[in-house]
């Protein structure tokens, strides 16, 4: 879709009319004005930056990409008998699910006006190199016993992730929803004592986490459909699993994987430079469902099997592996840690690591906090890419769309960052929203270290 001239692709009224049709058929009525937008931005000039004609100007005004009216509470109310329909709350309400949990934490968060709950010192004064980070980390820990999965009365006798999988059948048969247990870091301890903190890992897998951390998101959002006045904010004893606002810092509560979220910035020839969002409007998406994103993201996880390289504990790697996914196929990479083999080794994949070489692509550390919904820890990162002089990576064919979502341009400017960390920030995921707002706190610089 939005790889497509603008003026030759505008989309047509009646197809709009389709896909509004059959979103709203599903009850899902914020994914559906997100893909009306989706549809409006083909004529604007987010995705103007991908094709010949160049971005908007700095003068002009923003391109007529909808913003989304805000959450109505007098919309949000459920029926108890309906079991399933705390899915569809979760899915549609994702927003103000995280501004509720952020209120419940703001007796231990230094960063009230931020999407994340922070501490002061976990928010850097300049721009780190990603390596620096990298180098503190101490070796991977023993296997941890992981805390078992927590249990809702709404799930019954099920883990969060059976109840889930459920759900989403009666729901949306047609879209399978992708839960994999498949081997993760999980974070055990953080050390923040200065701008540079240490990150210490112990091995896990992906239901502990989701059956602990993603279950506290339906514990919320049955407890705010339930509550859907305005200025009531939960207490420890509406949300036992979650506990008091403290226990967010305790590692040792719940199974907490390691999330990584980077802002991809293209510095393109002609003065044509851009960031990259993708729209996550697919239910079968096992975190962030309906909501922006910024690409690449995901949790901190080896590519090989149960981690039988060591190489793979890196958070280059696994960033480097995200890119990989979209150049090889994810199928190609496992193939590639099945057979003991390395996909940085593949022919298709040396423009990334000659453009490392030769500094034309960086990675940098921005941020560390937690997501006050699913208490996830949340890693921001930048990486920049520079190809102004030569073009060896074909960035469009790896910025592609798959089933998690339909990625989009937005030129790289103070302007745009402000509008999406900002004015928009309803429509993003929280550990996006943080990563745009860090990626402006110190837009000189990147702009700086890219352009000199």
């Amino acid at each position: 879709g939005v790889l497509r001239h603008p003026r030759r692709d505008r989309p047509q009224p009646a197809a709009q009319a389709v896909i509004l049709k059959r979103a709203r058929s599903d009850n899902r009525v914020e994914g559906a004005d997100r893909l009306a937008l989706l549809a409006d931005s083909l004529a604007s000039g987010y995705t103007q930056a991908m094709v010949d004609p160049k971005p908007p100007a700095e003068d002009k005004q923003p391109p007529s990409h909808r913003k989304k009216p805000r959450t109505q509470l007098s919309d949000i109310r459920i029926e108890p008998s309906d079991q399933f329909d705390i899915l569809k709350f979760k899915i549609t309400k994702q927003r103000l699910l995280a501004e509720t949990a952020k209120a419940y934490y703001r007796s231990v968060d230094d960063g009230p006006d931020l999407p994340l709950v922070v501490k002061n010192n976990w928010l850097p004064d300049d721009l780190l190199e990603l390596s620096k980070i990298e180098s503190l980390v101490p070796p991977l820990l023993r296997e941890q016993r992981d805390v078992p999965a927590f249990q809702l009365p709404n799930f019954g006798p099920m883990t969060c992730v059976d109840w889930v999988r459920k759900a989403n059948y009666e729901l949306f048969p047609d879209q399978e929803m992708k839960l994999f247990d498949g081997y993760c870091y999980r974070l055990w301890n953080v050390e923040t004592n200065s701008n540079t903190p240490v990150f210490t890992f112990c091995p896990s897998s992906y239901f502990p986490f989701y059956n602990t951390c993603e279950a506290l998101v339906f514990e919320l959002a049955n407890w705010r459909a339930h509550n859907p006045q305005q200025r009531i904010i939960p207490s420890p004893r509406d949300l036992p699993m979650r506990g008091a606002p403290q226990e967010l810092f305790d590692l040792t509560k719940r199974n907490a994987a390691f999330g990584l979220s980077a802002i991809l910035i293209i510095f393109d020839k002609n003065d044509r430079s851009f960031f990259w969002l993708q729209d996550r409007t697919g239910t079968g998406t096992a975190e962030g469902q309906n909501c922006l994103q910024v690409t690449p993201s995901g949790t901190f996880q080896p590519d090989s099997y149960k981690n039988a390289n060591s190489r793979d504990f890196s958070f280059r790697r696994a960033i480097l592996r995200e890119f990989a996914e979209e150049s090889l196929g994810k199928k190609e990479v496992e193939e590639f840690a099945t057979r003991g083999g390395d996909f940085i080794t593949d022919s298709k994949f040396r423009p990334f690591l000659d453009a490392e070489k030769q500094d034309r692509m960086k990675m940098f550390y921005l941020g560390f906090g937690f997501d006050p919904l699913n208490t996830k820890p949340e890693m921001m990162l930048c990486i920049t890419i520079d190809v102004r002089k030569s073009d060896p990576i074909d960035y469009k064919k790896f910025i592609a769309g798959n089933w998690e979502g339909t990625p989009f341009a937005v030129p790289w400017s103070e302007r745009f960052l402000s509008e999406f960390a900002f004015d928009r920030k309803d429509e993003l995921h929280p550990a996006s929203s943080m990563c745009l707002t860090l990626a402006l706190k110190h837009f000189k610089n990147i702009s700086r270290i890219m352009l000199e």
